[in-house]
């Protein structure tokens, strides 16, 4: 079922019925008159097919769900290396376009094992079970570590070719392929806002259908590399080598170096029970971070550009190093309200107590959660409306496999996926949303 802002997960309710049968009065044959009253109108479209609208919009909303993942936290750092092999390539269409295709390849190829995964395994019913897993998280986190590395150039020192292998070389089909298959990964905790519905709806249809979907969203991702690599002229302005490509290169590296971080910081967490909840691991990741903006100033005053480009050079490094430090104190800070974790207990004492309950289900691995927590729920206004003795917060936290009654909570409520926000008032639920805002929490808690 869907409305206008998002699909529910279909629930399953079993009925009984009674139906006494008289065993000494015979049975008699129905009474084909009672079928003649019914208006043909209301038979006729009893054996139809049904149409295939829903589908076609559902196909669609994933495909640019798909495109819009490349432009997720974790996968921007890997679009300019991607565009710069390109260009390195662009001699020779013919290499580009194959190049373009094995990657696209690699990020079509994990998408459908994903929804075979989830398709064919009962107890895998959503994304979110990759990153809950803590080894799945640390480990993606050291890959993306080396990759980083290999990027910033650090491989050129003698080191055991198993770890160099894993520099990723735009210019082989083998890295093009593995580039892919990161990139997909890397965007994976982001896809709620943008695919939330369309998943859902693909694990209530025929596994054939569910495959399908993931396959357009994979191809919807891959798209433009396939048309970048398809026409290399859309990427003259990348410099193709020189120092300019060199600081593009190294910087995109120390980002990614900044998510392998935050991966393998939530991994640590939640490995290391006195850690569990912790929020130490943004310190690293937001240093490093504005290490990145520094990396820029220092190599751009090396380069000596015209006046212009070391403007705005030493602008932009300066912007990152002072964002960064603002995420960092936002991220890491308590925030204007007092939410309560969740226990079944909690739930069902705020509801005999008839108050305004508040779920915030959410996780540590899941940006577009921080993101809605600080830039929504955390906002002056909402804040104060929120601060009320009536008013029951409570957070439903699932980043660990180890989480089950939470994960289960969520289902219930009617998602697969996070971030969710949900609240009851006088025992109705009024608002269920995976975007939500200011708005809309205030609309739903007034009197």
């Amino acid at each position: 079922m869907c409305d206008e802002d998002v699909c529910f997960r279909p629930a399953t309710e079993k009925l009984t019925a009674e139906i006494p049968i008289n065993k000494t009065t015979e049975s008699k044959q129905i009474n084909e008159t009672i079928f003649a009253k019914i208006p043909e109108i209301a038979m006729s479209g009893l054996n139809q097919p049904k149409a295939p609208a829903s589908a076609m919009i559902m196909l669609f909303l994933a495909l640019i769900g798909g495109i819009l993942l490349n432009f997720t936290p974790c996968v921007l750092p890997i679009i300019p290396i991607k565009i710069m092999g390109l260009t390195n390539s662009a001699g020779s269409r013919s290499k580009s376009i194959l190049l373009g295709l094995v990657m696209s390849a690699g990020i079509i190829s994990f998408w459908l094992v994903l929804g075979a995964m989830i398709s064919v395994i009962p107890s895998f019913t959503s994304i979110s079970k990759l990153f809950q897993n803590t080894y799945f998280t640390i480990s993606i986190g050291v890959i993306i570590a080396l990759m980083a590395v290999g990027m910033c150039g650090l491989f050129n020192v003698q080191v055991p070719q198993k770890i160099a292998v894993l520099n990723p070389r735009f210019s082989s089909f083998t890295g093009s392929f593995g580039i892919g298959i990161m990139t997909a990964i890397l965007s994976t905790p982001c896809t709620a806002p943008f695919m939330g519905a369309s998943l859902t709806w693909a694990l209530t249809q025929t596994q054939l259908m569910s495959l399908f979907i993931f396959f357009t969203i994979g191809f919807g991702m891959a798209a433009p590399y396939m048309v970048l690599s398809s026409f290399p002229n859309l990427i003259k302005w990348m410099p193709k080598s020189g120092p300019v490509s060199v600081v593009i290169k190294e910087t995109m590296g120390i980002l990614m170096l900044a998510a392998a971080s935050y991966f393998i910081g939530i991994g640590l967490t939640g490995s290391i029970k006195a850690m569990k909840g912790s929020l130490l691991y943004w310190w690293p990741t937001m240093l490093i971070v504005a290490f990145a903006g520094l990396w820029i100033i220092i190599k751009t005053l090396q380069i000596k550009p015209s006046a212009l480009k070391k403007s705005i050079f030493v602008s932009m490094g300066l912007m990152i190093i002072i964002a960064s430090m603002v995420v960092l104190k936002t991220m890491t800070s308590k925030g204007l309200l007092d939410w309560k974790d969740y226990t079944p207990e909690l739930l069902a004492k705020a509801k005999k107590e008839n108050k305004i309950i508040v779920l915030e289900f959410t996780a540590q691995w899941c940006l577009n959660c921080k993101v809605l927590e600080k830039g929504v729920l955390n906002t002056k206004e909402v804040a104060k409306a929120l601060t009320s003795s009536k008013i029951e917060l409570i957070k439903v936290d699932i980043t660990y496999d180890s989480d089950v009654e939470n994960v289960k909570l969520l289902n219930e409520e009617g998602s697969l996926t996070i971030p969710y926000l949900v609240i009851y008032k006088n025992g109705t639920k009024v608002l269920e949303r995976s975007a939500y805002n200011s708005e809309s929490i205030l609309n739903a808690i007034k009197d």
